[in-house]
């Protein structure tokens, strides 16, 4: 017998199943980065993991072990990232190619949250027309879908920063999830900590005493681990800091506030003449911890990243900008990446 739109079987009543379950109803999100990750990867194709990545990888397993890295400071050493080294801890008992490829897989679903968060943030505050057009000025990028694509610390960081103001924008003074947002964005980058201070500023005048120090102490959270994980790790607590000043000083790269205002070019210049420099070895090494990994696709291209940069670098060095892409290209083809094999 019907009754309505139920089913009535022996006494039992079966309601018919909804459209789409209700977390997903409330959290599209659950479902639009992992299509949009999928539609990125399609596009875009699969990168390679990149330096910072790669080291992050080698430490984990050396942690994973029960031991500490030797070579934090040594010359090429980058800066270790927190959540960073966690991540490689846990993908540590993973093959290694099979590490390469979840680092890879959780950039790529970071860039989907970047653009997922855009749209959002875009939505909030002006219109949905807004937001697509952000997130896809966003995803569009080159300089980010190559930092995407390479598993660079930043794209989850921005990804991050983006959500925590589309929920503040969702609803002013939200509290607590914008600050654990920006908490665990401050395991990856420490500017975090400035945009949690500041929102701290924020909230302070509406909020009770307790408030205030459960605000505090959220915006301490990413600072203070970061310390003790370099205390830990190095036996410094300013270990990050000092190995990302001595660093700038050795390659002459522009230092303070108004570096990156007034002193872009010098920095991009220095930058360059560093990476041409040390190149060579650098390259080679990188190349060869990925061999052992398993990815030799991925070794062969950071050798035509180096090749390209240098070509590039040597080219505006005698002022051809433009002519810098089409050399680099020409050079390609022509098979001159394979020397610096």
């Amino acid at each position: 017998m019907r009754s309505g739109s139920a089913v009535v079987t022996r006494g039992r009543t079966a309601r018919p199943a909804p459209a789409l379950p209700a977390l997903l109803r409330e959290r599209p999100g659950l479902l639009a980065v992992p299509a949009l990750a999928l539609l990125l990867w399609l596009v875009y194709g699969s990168g390679y993991v990149d330096y910072d990545a790669l080291y992050a990888l080698v430490w984990g397993q050396i942690l994973a072990g029960g031991q500490l890295p030797v070579d934090l400071t040594a010359l090429h050493s980058p800066t270790s990232h927190p959540l960073d080294t966690l991540l490689a801890v846990v993908v540590s008992p993973l093959s290694r190619a099979a590490a390469l490829d979840v680092f890879q897989a959780v950039s790529v679903l970071s860039f989907a949250g970047l653009g997922w968060a855009a749209c959002r943030l875009g939505e909030r505050l002006f219109a949905p027309a807004t937001g697509v057009v952000l997130a896809v000025i966003l995803l569009t990028r080159p300089v980010l879908v190559h930092q995407a694509l390479t598993a660079n610390v930043d794209v989850p960081f921005l990804a991050l920063v983006l959500a925590a103001a589309a929920m503040e924008a969702q609803r002013p003074r939200r509290g607590w999830p914008v600050l654990a947002t920006l908490a665990v964005a401050g395991l990856l980058r420490p500017e975090a900590w400035l945009l949690a201070l500041a929102y701290v500023v924020w909230l302070w005048p509406a909020a009770t005493p307790g408030q205030r120090v459960r605000a505090l102490a959220i915006a301490l959270v990413a600072p203070v681990v970061w310390l003790l994980f370099d205390l830990w790790l190095a036996g410094d607590a300013l270990h990050s800091l000092h190995g990302t000043s001595n660093a700038a000083t050795r390659i002459g790269r522009p230092q303070g506030f108004g570096t990156r205002i007034f002193g872009a070019r010098g920095l991009e210049e220095a930058e360059e003449a560093h990476e041409c420099a040390s190149c060579q070895g650098r390259v080679c090494g990188h190349a060869r911890l990925l061999e052992g990994c398993g990815a030799e696709k991925s070794a062969s291209g950071v050798r035509g990243q180096c090749g390209t940069r240098r070509i590039s670098f040597a080219l505006r060095r005698r002022g051809r900008r433009r002519s810098a892409r089409d050399g680099a290209h020409e050079w390609g083809q022509g098979g001159a990446f394979r020397q610096l094999g």
